[in-house]
């Protein structure tokens, strides 16, 4: 009846009803959607960015290095000496020139990856308490400044002596350079996503992909910092965090007016975050396929060299040869890899993180057999294969990280992340020399004992497939039906990264 639909007014009837509380849930789950999109979008913008300045400035920057070592070499050589030895036309394969080129590439690897191992935890401690934007901000200043150093010295040989690059990594203290930047990007996907939403996402002349990858980071960058969202403030935070991360904030401005005290603040934080961190036997298993399997990027710089003098091939042949592994690796993250998991996940009713482990064990093992492969090829074809198996295993470190995320408290997904930058720059500040040592015997041998170093990398791809395989997560993830309120309690939501 109408007098039964009719709700009675009086005086102490409510002007706004409680129905207005949907229109608001919605308008604030549309926001957050909106972040997540733009969180994602800027994200994925900006580690493009970082890669395409990497990867682009590879083979030419060592094309660049090795003509001006190899004119310093011959023009070192007296005529008497060009005729003896027959050099009408500098070669610049001979294995002086690669001994150096080798030495000055892999000394200045272990240095840059100094920035990263000393300050990637401190800075991911800090980005979780200040916010992810200011941080990223110095980093990405480091690197500009780095770069930008490095394109001075190469660019006046007659006025900087080569080796001066060395001091390039210097700028990098400024932010932790790479290392941290890619973190920070990371954790801002690891603040906004959600634990089911991690498979979803998932010739002319040297110096002109030189320059255009600089300008495309500093570009890409500066865009980056412009549209990207604060998101640290988006984070629920869990009822058990650690007291570090909170004390800090709870105590006046005037009890951390003094600067020792904001030091001892900042290391009783950076203290505690560390043994919380390393007291998880499967972050430190994880932590430790990081680190072996880190060799394999320090390596990329050698592969192209390898190859060069192995082979014979060109700089921008084996350049276009070598971009078949980030170009598989490209279509395993965007395709592959998420229909991969979508289907183990729907099929066999294993967690995401279980699913995660699966992809990462097989992964490390693609990883070890494309090495192994390389390391004994003696023709184009079968080195070209071998490039290919190891592109299928390039997702390990991005599942990794997803992987890695789940084993702390959420607010904590930055400083897991620094801890895992930490253990892959220790990886290449050692690797660097190791291999500069072993390319130089193999010079010496020759045949197949060139690829030395690659033998080293198989070695501690092996040992990662190793530490994945004995981890083990508890059993309450056992299957995909588990609370993922549980899980989101007691890890960080899954990442983007490479």
């Amino acid at each position: 009846m109408p007098s039964s639909t009719t709700i009675q007014a009086d005086e102490h009837t409510r002007l706004l009803s409680n129905d207005d509380r949907i229109p608001s849930t919605t308008e604030a789950a549309l926001a957050n959607d909106k972040v997540r999109l733009r969180t994602q979008l800027v994200v994925i913008l900006f580690v493009c960015v970082l890669y395409l300045n990497t990867y682009l400035c590879l083979a030419p920057e060592a094309s660049i290095r090795e003509n001006i070592i190899c004119k310093a070499y011959y023009d070192g050589l007296d005529n008497d000496e060009v005729l003896i030895t027959g050099h009408p036309k500098r070669d610049c394969t001979v294995d002086a020139v690669q001994r150096e080129l080798s030495f000055l590439s892999q000394v200045y690897v272990t240095i840059a990856q100094l920035p990263g191992f000393l300050l990637a935890f401190p800075y991911g401690a800090l980005a979780d308490r200040i916010g992810r934007r200011k941080v990223l901000l110095c980093s990405v200043l480091g690197i500009i400044l780095c770069d930008a150093f490095k394109l001075l010295v190469t660019w006046q040989p007659n006025i900087f002596p080569l080796r001066a690059i060395w001091l390039a990594p210097l700028f990098r203290l400024v932010g932790g350079g790479d290392a941290v930047a890619a973190t920070v990007v990371l954790a801002t996907l690891a603040d906004v996503y959600t634990d089911q939403g991690r498979s979803v996402l998932m010739l002319k002349s040297s110096w002109i992909p030189v320059l255009l990858g600089f300008a495309s980071f500093l570009v890409g960058a500066s865009a980056t910092l412009a549209l990207l969202p604060e998101t640290l403030a988006r984070r629920p935070r869990s009822g058990h965090a650690l007291d570090a991360c909170t004390t800090p904030k709870t105590q006046s401005p005037l009890e951390l007016r003094m600067l020792g005290d904001q030091v001892t603040v900042m290391l009783t934080v950076f203290r505690q975050s560390f043994v919380s961190v390393f007291a998880i036997k499967n972050v430190r298993l994880l932590l430790f396929g990081f680190f072996a399997a880190t060799v394999g990027t320090v390596a990329a710089g050698f592969e192209l060299q390898y190859v060069h003098k192995r082979f014979g091939w060109s700089y921008p042949y084996a350049s276009s040869v070598l971009a078949i592994r980030p170009s598989i690796t490209l279509i395993l993250l965007l395709v592959i890899i998420p229909l991969l998991s979508k289907t183990i996940m729907g099929k066999s009713g294993l967690s995401s993180a279980r699913t995660d482990l699966f992809l990462v064990r097989g992964s490390a093992a693609l990883l070890a057999a494309g090495t192994l492969l390389l390391s004994v090829s003696e023709i184009s074809s079968l080195a070209i294969l071998s490039l290919i198996i190891f592109a299928l295993g390039n997702s390990f470190a991005t599942i990794g990280k997803s992987l890695l995320t789940t084993f702390g408290p959420p607010e904590m997904a930055g400083t897991l992340l620094s801890a895992m930058n930490v253990s892959a720059s220790l990886g290449a500040v050692i690797a660097g020399p190791i291999i500069a040592v072993m390319f130089d015997w193999g010079l010496k041998q020759g045949g197949i004992w060139v690829g030395a170093p690659l033998f080293f990398v198989t070695l501690l791809y092996t040992l990662t497939l190793y530490s994945v395989c004995v981890m083990r997560l508890p059993e309450k993830w056992e299957d995909g039906d588990d609370d993922d309120e549980e899980q989101d309690q007691h890890g960080a939501q899954g990442v983007l990264g490479s």
